[in-house]
């Protein structure tokens, strides 16, 4: 259905081209003047043309400075450009900048360390901060629909520490993003896109003046997918179905007799509806096909943010400005998996985490302070994070505590058991930066914050119940007769409760019981920077930073036992170049860094397996670079390119499960690249393309060459007509329809897993469809 859709589009957008350019009026020079007096028109003078880029101004680190001054690794998108090039969440555009990747399932990574840290582990705290309006986001809510580029002003993307202006969780970079606020004048927009594979979205957006100096903005985007996966076992061809809505209203104050005071309040809540996260599993014991899963109880995931916020400026004076951020965050994402992923275990996972956040932050900006600018400021924060885990029917196999080859295929353990852990964090903090102009050509950058966090921990873990039941070996089950009948036998037998008997060995832990601890933990992070204008159209410059992470204590539910882990810090140290040419139509930017941590914070596994805790077990070094160009080649046609280089190494991570020194962080691909170009005609043609490379990467810290993604390369496309009232268009993804995978993680039989196999994520098939979008 959606292919003749799209089929048909063509001769569509052939036809209102044709239309439009009937009805479209001459061009201004062609069009006569008639005068009511007797004096001749005066000859119509044009601007001169000019094809210089425009100047960009980055906001993310809280001190406005054009793109030639900021020497962080920055990325600036605006609304424009996600447009020209199609991009269906902020994540698509990661795919165009170098050291900058994402994957299918929402995860991310800058310079090589994920966001969820540089060993992969989901639930600790992230390294990179996204921020939506000024406010951050929590773990939850970076997978939620607040993410979508709908309504979008701009993204600017910071690689590299940013904990001295963001503070906390901002130790490998900020992601900051920037929706439209109201205006003084009436606009709305509509956009309708479908594709293959049951795509589609349907979006509205638009606003105006309500008098009195206020005005308003609402937002609403709607999106469905019917996924590439097929489950074989349930016959469900919709196996990978996806669906988001976001909602985001603001209300702009504007006062004509205070102009020099401006207030935003803003309303988003955001769902993601992920039934099945979209991955295949290929077993050793099945000739399973690409793109197909196995697992025997339906998958759920609903992810819902809900973010209100209170932002105000006042200008104090000419060159003064005060700014108040004020923010609540609520976030749910409750979960169903089935464990094993296989169509012969019984076991599943529910899980339900919650996430609220409030924060204030207020600082003042001031600009031309002699040869001062820069900013003072204060935060302070409150975050908690409950999460409940519940395993039903989850497999115990007793060889994996004693060398009982058979003890597997004749007595089969089950095990129900629930945990709950509350964390909870309290952060202040006072920070500033300044630029310090000492000569025209030489300025000095100083940077410094105190941080002060207090972490508070809250665990519980019960095993509810242990069942033994008999069954039969391979084989004997699989002689005539006889093994049919005593499998019937078996069967009728109840199972018996062996709870209270394994509870007092180390193969079921037992009811530990509420456990508590607290820590309290502050830091000093400066920022030192110098940069020198080497010519009007170069300049050079050299940073150092200090970033970090707070420590905290994890509970081992199975014993009671806690086990304190201290802060993490880098330094971080930056080179790079900043340049102009070619009458001011190529840009291009150059950083070289070097990064030493720390007292690193990984995720580290119990003996057996069981739990798994936070340890200060590691040391690593990074280093690298990006190499970035943008270059308007024509009037209405202009090309970005990015590449990226990231080496990213444990020094010392030793632990009871291994010794990963020299080894690779978790999706952490050493070469990225990214090219693209946009061109709009001016008879209302216009056309883009990307081409986004991603090299391969390790998805666990022991570096299996088993567990690892493709090296994969993505060309995108698009080409429409853009009318008076809006434009149509026709697109495509992944146009060679490259076939790869995003994950691959080995299953080995354990708790919960009989069967062996690789949990593989594909990333998506080629898509074509068509988008029209209305405009007033």
């Amino acid at each position: 259905m959606y292919r003749r859709c799209i089929h048909g589009a063509c001769a569509a957008l052939a036809l209102i081209a044709t239309l439009s350019a009937r009805a479209e009026p001459r061009d201004a020079a062609d069009i006569a003047v008639i005068r009511l007096d007797d004096e001749p028109a005066p000859p119509l003078e044009r601007a001169p043309e000019t094809l210089a880029l425009d100047e960009i101004v980055v906001t993310g680190e809280k001190i406005a400075r054009s793109l030639e001054q900021t020497t962080a690794s920055a990325a600036v998108i605006d609304g424009a450009s996600l447009e020209a090039y199609n991009d269906a969440s902020v994540s698509d555009l990661f795919r165009r900048l170098g050291n900058v990747t994402a994957s299918q399932d929402g995860t991310f990574s800058i310079r090589g360390v994920g966001n969820t840290g540089p060993e992969g582990f989901t639930y600790g705290q992230p390294v990179i901060t996204q921020f939506i309006d000024g406010v951050a986001v929590d773990r939850i809510g970076q997978f939620t629909a607040l993410n979508q580029a709908w309504d979008i002003e701009r993204v600017e993307v910071l690689r590299g520490p940013q904990s001295t202006a963001q503070g906390r969780n901002a130790l490998a970079g900020a992601v900051i993003t920037t929706t439209r606020d109201p205006t003084e004048f009436w606009e709305a927009r509509a956009r309708a896109r479908f594709a293959e594979l049951g795509t589609r979205q349907l979006a509205i957006a638009g606003g105006g003046p309500l008098g009195g100096g206020l005005s308003f903005r609402v937002a609403g985007d709607h999106r469905q997918s019917d996924g590439f996966v097929t489950n074989t076992t349930l016959d469900d061809p919709e196996w990978g179905a996806t669906g988001s809505r976001l909602g985001r209203a603001k209300l702009a104050y504007r006062p004509r007799a205070l102009p020099a005071l401006e207030v935003v309040a803003t309303a988003m809540i955001g769902e993601a509806d992920n039934g099945n996260d979209g991955s295949s599993v290929e077993y050793e014991t099945t000739d399973a096909a690409p793109r197909t899963a196995q697992d025997n109880t339906p998958g759920a995931s609903d992810r819902i943010a809900r973010l209100y916020s209170l932002r105000a400026r006042y200008d104090i004076a000419p060159d003064v400005t005060l700014h108040s951020t004020t923010a609540y965050l609520d976030t749910r994402d409750v979960s169903r998996r089935d464990f094993d992923r296989s169509a012969a275990g019984e076991s599943v996972t529910d899980t339900d985490f919650r996430g609220r956040t409030v924060s204030q932050e207020l600082r003042v900006n001031f600009e031309a302070l002699g040869a001062l600018r820069g900013i003072v400021g204060v935060y302070a924060g409150r975050f908690d994070d409950d999460r409940d885990i519940a395993v039903r029917e989850g497999r115990i196999r007793l060889s994996d505590f004693a060398p009982l080859p058979l003890a597997d295929s004749i007595l089969r353990l089950h095990y129900d058991s629930t945990s709950f852990v509350a964390d909870r964090a309290e952060n202040l903090a006072v920070f500033g930066e300044v630029d310090w102009a000492i000569s025209e050509r030489l300025t000095a950058t100083f940077g410094l914050r105190y941080d002060t966090e207090r972490r508070e921990i809250t665990s519980e873990y019960s095993t509810d119940r242990v069942d033994a039941s008999l069954s039969l070996p391979g084989q004997v089950a699989g002689l005539p007769v006889l093994g049919p009948a005593l499998d019937a036998l078996l069967d009728t037998l109840p199972p018996l409760d062996v709870g209270p008997l394994l509870s007092l060995t180390p193969i079921v832990p037992g009811t530990s019981g509420r456990q508590h601890a607290a820590s309290d933990y502050d830091a000093w992070l400066p920022k030192l920077g110098l940069r020198y204008a080497l010519t009007d159209r170069l300049t050079a410059f050299a940073t150092y930073t200090e970033a970090y992470r707070a420590g905290g204590v994890d509970i081992l539910f199975t014993t009671g036992e806690l086990v304190p882990f201290e802060p993490e810090f880098t330094r971080n140290y930056e080179v790079g170049l900043r340049g102009r040419a070619w009458d001011e139509r190529l840009r291009y930017a150059l950083n070289v860094y070097y990064i030493d941590w720390r007292d690193q914070q990984v995720e580290i596994l119990t003996a057996d397996g069981a739990v798994s805790y936070t340890e200060n077990a590691a040391t690593s070094t990074l280093w690298g670079g990006e190499l970035s160009l943008t270059a308007r080649l024509a009037r209405g046609w202009h090309i970005d390119a990015s590449l990226g280089y990231a080496h990213t190494r444990f020094d010392h991570y030793e632990t009871i499960n291994g010794d990963y020194a020299g080894n690779r962080f978790v999706r952490a691909p050493e070469f990225t690249a990214g090219l693209g170009t946009a061109w709009r005609g001016a008879a209302g043609w216009f056309a883009s393309g990307s081409v986004a490379y991603t090299g391969d990467y390790f998805v666990t810290p022991e570096n299996d060459p088993r567990e690892t993604s493709d090296a994969y390369t993505l060309i995108d496309a698009r080409a429409g007509y853009a009318f008076r009232f809006g434009s149509v268009a026709v697109f495509v993804r992944n146009a060679l329809d490259d076939d790869h995978a995003t994950y691959r993680f080995r299953l080995e039989p354990g708790p919960g897993v009989e069967i062996p196999g690789t949990l593989i994520a594909h990333g998506p098939p080629r898509i074509l469809g068509i988008a029209l979008e209305l405009r007033y």
